[in-house]
């Protein structure tokens, strides 16, 4: 028999449940409604950081781009549309078709530098050589965060057996991709260190691909979610300022640090002029051009004036600069010099700033400058 007070007790419980579950399927709704608006009023996907956005876990690297990824990454300085390949790498766009079929093809390998961070599609260095150099198809093979010993492997991997005598490979170098040669930015990368005087590497760690990533899938598959995430995140860096660092407050590398990777006999130069005679044997085998160029500094091109996230100051660039000319100029590689166009830019008045105010990297004024010194290099080389 059942007990006298459990239907009013039932009925007490249906009536507090109601609203709860009426206001629970009207916030679904919504949510419903505001994705579907979203969609239809062609909302693109924003993320205020790449590494977990447009890049992936990799068992070869650490790190790979997503393939056929598009988004937009924006921060305080820029808005950039951003494409990837069915590799993962930036999407190159044709050259001119009136011109016919391209006769050589040329692949330029760096880092983010490279790769376009904080460009969009039509301002990508890579893009702007498409434009420029229409005998040439440009292949962009730049990936954020890696140094010679990642850029020889991909290089391996995804440019080696493509090549055919008469085309070009082009290296990007920046300062720091000496430490990135030894793991001391990025140790969930693959790296290289020196054991008993022989080059030892040491791969990534195996990471599960779906651990930590939920967050990073919702935000691919979901227009309403990636949009409350970019507001927070746009939030959190607005308060905590973007993680930039003022001049006069950059953290400093150690001296120790800087001398023991800008040392020829250190195993950071020594690592890094190895890879650099491996690609340049490997191009020599080919019958192909190897060409390396390197990236001036925010210091060194006086634009860490407001702030910067390098954490170099203008010696320690220098300190960079000099160990990478000792290393080329010890394997009589071919160089492109960067550093006077894009002052000679800036002297006359053409552009005010290569790099971004709040961000050590290329603005579109920059990929320019490199794009067209590059691309009449080659041309001036093709004579």
């Amino acid at each position: 028999m059942p007990h006298p007070q459990s239907k009013p007790i039932s009925t007490r419980l249906r009536r507090r449940l109601f609203p709860i579950a009426a206001l629970g399927i009207a916030l679904l709704a919504a949510c419903g409604l505001a994705e579907v608006g979203l969609r239809i009023c062609g909302y693109g996907r924003a993320y205020t950081n790449p590494m977990g956005s447009f890049f992936e876990p990799d068992a070869l690297t650490g790190c790979h781009g997503k393939p056929n990824f598009v988004g937009r990454f924006r921060r305080a300085d820029f808005d950039a549309h951003v494409e990837h390949d069915e590799n993962g790498f930036r999407r190159t766009e044709a050259g001119d078709p009136s011109v016919g079929p391209p006769k050589h093809d040329l692949y330029v390998l760096g880092d983010s530098f490279v790769w376009g961070y904080g460009v969009g599609q039509h301002d990508l260095l890579t893009n702007q050589m498409a434009r420029l150099m229409a005998g040439y198809r440009i292949h962009n093979v730049g990936l954020i965060g890696s140094g010679t010993l990642i850029e020889y492997v991909l290089f391996q991997h995804y440019i080696q057996d493509q090549l055919k005598p008469g085309d070009t490979v082009v290296l990007v170098f920046f300062g720091n991709d000496f430490g990135d040669n030894i793991g001391q930015h990025n140790s969930d990368r693959l790296y290289a260190k020196m054991v008993d005087g022989q080059i030892e590497l040491v791969p990534p760690p195996q990471v599960e691909t779906l651990k930590h990533q939920w967050k990073n899938r919702l935000k691919d598959a979901s227009c309403l979610f990636n949009l409350a995430t970019y507001c927070i995140d746009r939030f959190q860096q607005a308060r905590n300022a973007g993680g930039v660092y003022t001049k006069g407050q950059r953290l400093v590398i150690p001296a120790e640090t800087i001398r023991g990777e800008s040392s020829d006999d250190g195993p950071a130069v020594r690592i890094t002029r190895h890879y650099l005679a491996e690609l340049k044997k490997a191009c020599i085998e080919k019958q192909v051009r190897f060409l390396v160029t390197y990236v001036p500094g925010q210091a060194e091109l006086q634009e860490d004036d407001i702030s910067a996230t390098s954490d170099l100051s203008e010696s320690e660039e220098v300190a960079y600069r000099r160990a990478f000319d000792r290393a080329v100029g010890a394997l009589s590689l071919e160089t492109i010099d960067l550093m006077a166009p894009m002052v000679a830019a800036k002297k006359s008045g053409r552009f005010a700033r290569m790099t971004f105010a709040r961000d050590f990297h290329w603005n579109a004024a920059g990929h320019t400058i490199a794009a067209e010194t590059i691309a009449a290099e080659i041309a001036r080389r093709d004579k």
